[in-house]
């Protein structure tokens, strides 16, 4: 597995990561049954939204797409289904009154501020463009980056490098939620 650590993804970087990906895929390999190696990204932040972030990854030719790309602030998770690359928002959720977490609603914010205070703790606002429509949400950095810890674990227990089954009996059901990020054309 290769993992390239950016501090800000913007359009350039993203292209240099499709070429820093192509070249680890078409190493050579010690042995012609060995798989090229997983190749993940781990980003800090980006410069754009999670939607315009996406569009880059998406701009890239199929083998230059990276594996698993988390971007901690805002909080996003990126990665190849089939071929296509999707895009999913980590987002706070909404609790009632009791403080638990309420399934799939999320916290938003009406003003066009960058973070919001919730329950004495900042968290990162970004527009989101998904199924449920458009709204400036507040997103969950560090269950993003647990969430990418468990892919990165999963991709590499099916690859047989690693099991996954002790890691991911800690995550409930609302842990694991995330909204998908809607592709416009």
């Amino acid at each position: 597995m290769t993992v390239e650590v950016k501090t800000t993804l913007d359009a350039s970087e993203v292209e240099k990561i499709g070429k820093n990906t192509e070249s680890v895929r078409a190493a050579h390999r010690a042995q012609a049954d060995t798989k090229p190696p997983l190749v993940a990204v781990f980003a800090f932040s980006t410069s754009a939204s999670p939607h315009t972030t996406l569009s880059w990854f998406k701009t890239l030719l199929p083998g230059q797409r990276p594996d698993l790309v988390c971007v901690v602030n805002p909080g996003i998770l990126y990665a190849i289904a089939a071929v296509e690359m999707v895009g999913e928002c980590v987002l706070l959720h909404r609790k009632d009154v009791d403080r638990n977490r309420i399934s799939m609603t999320w916290q938003t914010v009406e003003d066009h501020q960058s973070a919001t205070l919730v329950d004495g703790v900042s968290y990162p606002v970004a527009m989101v463009r998904s199924s449920i429509g458009s709204s400036r949400s507040v997103f969950e950095p560090g269950r993003a980056l647990l969430l990418f810890s468990v892919r990165v674990l999963a991709a590499l227990g099916e690859r047989g490098s690693l099991g996954t089954a002790w890691w991911e009996s800690y995550l409930d059901a609302l842990t694991r939620e995330t909204e998908q990020i809607k592709h416009v054309a």
